[in-house]
């Protein structure tokens, strides 16, 4: 079974894209969606440690 990211799913599921996944320089990577009752949902996952 292919793995689809979070985002794919909650677009899959009824919410709108809000921003596309990205990657911050310290290390997280994150999206943001709205679902159909206009509540906000921010995605993110820690990608690599900096703090090394």
């Amino acid at each position: 079974m292919k793995r689809r990211r979070k985002d794919e799913r909650a677009i899959g599921a009824g919410t709108t894209s809000l921003y596309p996944p990205s990657d911050a320089p310290y290390g997280d990577r994150g999206a943001g969606v709205k679902d159909p009752f206009d509540n906000v949902w921010y995605l993110a996952t820690v990608k690599k440690d900096v703090t090394r």
